[in-house]
């Protein structure tokens, strides 16, 4: 069973799932449908031919057959100027529905997680392993969390959030720099107390 993403269409049926066919999701259409079978590409979505589901079968035709690419592309124009005010509409209900923002938040954080060879499913398993908290304060974020790596090697070290980010870039981002931080901070705690200046040099300011 192939639970739904925010940003995918949901049945009507199981809203938990992701939509396959006429507003039900795969299990319930295969019940009425039982000649219905999988596809390999995308085990959620119906099998449309050689395997595959209806989107990369037609991705696979046009790749192979310029000419049916090309007349498609002609159909979908000549479609849109003769239906100019439904395509609006459309375009409208579709953007009004807050999909095309998640969708896109989605497709950032899987490219940026794909720089370090990881997937949505991989900063899931990380974040359950740190406890649903940041790698270094233990704090919750409620923005989500940073992707930290070494800068200088480019190696995935955890998640981490914005400020815990940040305050390792401003000390250098290495040992180096947070150990001069501590030390500084020890040093500050011993020593005695020494104001910049003395009760008359404020009175005369």
């Amino acid at each position: 069973m192939v639970y739904v993403r925010e940003n995918h269409k949901k049945a009507k049926c199981h809203p938990d799932r992701r939509h396959a066919a006429k507003g039900m999701c795969f299990e319930c259409y295969a019940e009425q449908y039982p000649k219905a079978e999988r596809a390999t590409c995308h085990p959620d979505r119906l099998r449309r031919a050689h395997g595959l589901c209806k989107s990369c079968y037609d991705k696979k035709l046009k790749a192979r057959n310029p000419e049916y690419a090309e007349r498609q592309r002609r159909n979908s124009l000549r479609w849109t100027e003769l239906n100019a005010e439904r395509k609006v509409a459309q375009k409208r209900q579709y953007y009004s529905q807050g999909r095309v923002k998640q969708r896109d938040k989605l497709r950032d954080r899987e490219a940026s997680l794909l720089r370090f060879g990881l997937t949505i499913e991989d900063e899931v398993r990380i974040l359950e392993q740190q406890g649903n908290r940041c790698g270094i304060c233990g704090g919750d974020s409620g923005r989500g969390f940073d992707i930290d790596h070494d800068h200088a090697t480019g190696r995935f070290r955890g998640l981490i959030c914005h400020r815990c980010n940040k305050g390792l870039g401003l000390l250098g981002d290495d040992i180096a720099g947070l150990e001069k931080a501590l030390a500084y901070l020890r040093s500050a705690e011993t020593a005695p107390y020494q104001p910049w200046r003395d009760s008359d040099d404020h009175e005369a300011g």
